[in-house]
């Protein structure tokens, strides 16, 4: 399992911001003038995966990162994704709208969206070997589940519970990345069910 969950340790550093803005303004990402060392630290790595969530001139405050699943999609979508085909399924009231997106488009539509449409309830994002499951809502946290998934899943605790559940019974996967609130850590499937019951120890 790659440890490094980079598309995690964003999540938490965005989560540390409260609701500071982040800016976008000729290419170049703007953050706040009063930012923390450490919170500039944490976010250096993550650069491009925050210009590729947000427009030229566009000024979006940390929260609607993490709560809108279209910029989330942008945030967690693994290195290379864009220039491959992709599948998109976009869930409203009712059935899930489905598209598939071109090499280069993906992000140019979810941006749209984000700009133009009310934010959906949950977005699903699929690749080659790799797929983003996204519903975002109170007190939410994030699964990153390694090979031969490479699956990322944030979502209530309601909804991760049952996935969790289901992962251990059906897979041979031991362990997960696991982030909530500032925290991330690679634990076994075990501990991140009780994490999601309120009983992860600082």
């Amino acid at each position: 399992m790659d440890r490094n969950l980079a598309a995690l340790h964003l999540l938490a550093a965005l989560h540390a911001l409260g609701g500071s803005p982040l800016a976008r303004e000729e290419g170049r990402l703007l953050l706040p003038p009063d930012l923390s060392p450490e919170a500039l630290e944490a976010l250096r790595p993550h650069k491009a995966r925050l210009l590729r969530a947000l427009e030229d001139g566009e000024e979006v405050p940390a929260p609607t990162l993490l709560e809108d699943p279209r910029r989330l999609a942008l945030l967690l979508l693994p290195e290379g994704a864009e220039e491959e085909r992709v599948s998109l399924a976009v869930y409203r009231e009712g059935e899930a709208h489905r598209y598939l997106a071109p090499p280069g488009h993906l992000a140019l539509f979810l941006l749209w969206s984000a700009r133009h449409e009310p934010a959906p309830r949950r977005v699903w994002v699929g690749g080659a070997g790799w797929s983003l499951d996204l519903e975002p809502g109170a007190g939410m946290a994030g699964l990153e589940a390694g090979p031969p998934l490479n699956h990322v899943v944030v979502a209530t605790a309601t909804i991760l519970r049952p996935y969790l559940t289901s992962l251990r019974e059906g897979t041979r996967l031991r362990e997960v990345g696991l982030w909530r609130g500032a925290l991330v850590r690679t634990i076994s499937v075990e501990e991140a069910i009780e994490a999601l019951r309120g009983r992860w120890a600082a």
